[in-house]
């Protein structure tokens, strides 16, 4: 119980708190969209999603390293070594950054012209890599705070960071700065949310202690790193590959509706990214202490209701798709409402795969998670190449589904060998059967009425849910004793 209420906590903070900095980021989001229009949102998406794109190059597998050494030596009270892989790992982020800095910067003015073809990126990508630099900083500093398990802390930053992320743009549109107003916005939260929490995290104990390079310690850090390189190199493939090959096969507007869709989708897996983030230190403190049953049987139930819980919102979001993007971010954006409708399948499947990649990472085996994610990734690359010049976004869309349904078929395989876990097929089974309930009637109350577009969501989704929730209850998905035992679990 000590576990299951410790996990069900953390869960519900995380929860909370990347639900509240989703909500500010898409707001910030709204914001860009409504104040720059589809080809100036487009341009400076394309161009953030290209600098980010080499965080693969700067990070190379160093940020889980952190979070398991952090998590391993905190467990055995050894903060000098604490310290010294703090240590390591940002010296050589910084250095690697560095390099690429330089690089980027001389090819700037030749991207603008023959890759984004438009001369307001030179500038923009000069400022996006000052950013660079100091997102180490930050990053760093949250990764400590997750192996150490200060939940809070890691995504607190976040939030904080997320909330003057969008004040500041705001100031900026004030100044009339247009398009740069982003960009100047992302270079100076960096810097700020830095020298903030690299100064709190200075103040723990273990940061008193001396540093030292042992050859030993950054040897087990690239034994684990290595590996977890190309994990992240091909989920960064997987995420931004479609962006990438959009802004030089497509148009700068066609990029500016895929980046509304994308990231609405993908606030869909915030369930799993709650969960996940709480599981990975878990997960490995599980394993090394050979409590194995306990951990498959962690897994399962995390699965059962993950579904569970994800199911009606996934319908929801089909059913409104159109209605909800014309709403938020204007009628032109309503147009990518096709590709939002797959990117929510394929990621439907990746929260539930996403609980077994973590679990396999945080028992030592991110080789598993590896291969099927470079799998993933060479499936989602030669989709893309076919599909994009044929369907434009929905072809991007239509890649990026198919390659996270590859992940789960995977990452399925791969975790049952490692746990011996059962998957729940016939909870599974009934859940989508109370699911498909809830878009029967959902379908039948949205034909039947006509009101104000949010009152009808609202009034539509939760007559919906509550048929769900009934069905579910009388097939012995959940029960009201379940319900009880984590709602006790959390507070």
């Amino acid at each position: 119980m000590a576990y299951l209420q410790k996990s069900m906590r953390n869960v519900a903070i995380i929860f909370v708190l990347t639900g509240l900095a989703g909500l500010v980021g898409y707001i910030l989001r709204v914001i860009l969209a409504r104040n720059l229009g589809v080809e100036e949102y487009g341009l400076f998406f394309a161009v953030f999603v290209f600098v980010n794109f080499f965080n693969v190059i700067r990070d190379l597998g160093f940020n889980s390293a952190l979070i398991k050494f952090i998590s391993e030596y905190n467990a055995k009270k050894q903060p000098s070594k604490m310290k010294s892989v703090l240590m390591m790992i940002l010296s050589f982020k910084l250095a690697i950054t560095s390099v690429l800095i330089v690089v980027l910067f001389f090819l700037s003015g030749y991207l603008a012209q023959h890759y984004f073809r438009n001369s307001l990126a030179g500038p923009i990508l000069k400022l996006l890599l000052i950013m660079l630099f100091f997102e180490n900083f930050y990053i760093v500093a949250m990764n400590t705070f997750k192996g150490m398990q200060n939940m809070f802390m890691a995504f607190m930053m976040d939030l904080v960071k997320i909330t003057y992320l969008t004040i500041t743009v705001l100031l900026l549109f004030y100044f009339d700065l247009g398009i740069f107003s982003p960009a100047i916005a992302y270079m100076t939260v960096f810097i700020v949310m830095s020298a903030v929490f690299c100064t709190m995290l200075a103040r723990y104990p273990f940061f008193k202690e001396k540093t030292e390079f042992s050859s030993s310690i950054f040897k087990k850090i690239l034994m684990f790193s290595i590996p977890a390189t190309f994990t992240v190199a091909a989920t960064k493939i997987v995420s931004d590959l479609d962006t990438l090959m959009l802004t030089y096969m497509d148009t700068l507007a066609a990029v500016g509706i895929y980046q509304v869709v994308l990231p609405t989708a993908l606030l869909f897996i915030m369930f799993s990214d709650a969960i996940s983030e709480v599981l990975f230190p878990l997960s490995s403190e599980l394993y090394a202490k050979n409590e194995k049953e306990k951990l498959a049987s962690g897994i399962r139930e995390i699965h059962k209701y993950l579904f569970l819980i994800t199911l009606p919102v996934f319908f929801a979001l089909v059913l409104y798709s159109k209605e909800l993007i014309g709403a938020v971010f204007g009628a032109e954006y309503a147009l990518g409402y096709v590709a939002f409708q797959f990117l929510l399948t394929g990621i439907l499947f990746m929260t539930l795969a996403k609980i077994n990649t973590i679990v396999l990472t945080g028992i030592g085996m991110p080789q598993k998670v590896t291969l099927m994610v470079i799998y993933s990734a060479v499936l989602n690359f030669a989709l893309n190449l076919v599909l994009i010049p044929l369907f434009s976004i929905n072809g991007a869309a239509i890649a990026t589904a198919a390659s996270y349904m590859l992940v789960f078929g995977f990452s399925f395989y791969e975790i049952r060998k490692a746990v011996k876990f059962k998957i729940p097929v016939m909870d599974w089974g009934k859940t989508m059967f109370a699911g498909l309930c809830f878009l029967l009637i959902a379908i039948l109350l949205k034909n039947a009425v006509d009101i104000n577009i949010w009152l009808e969501v609202i009034f539509v989704s939760f007559a919906a849910f509550l048929v769900y929730v009934f069905i579910a209850v009388i097939l012995r998905v959940i029960t009201l004793k379940e319900i009880v035992k984590y709602v006790r679990a959390v507070f």
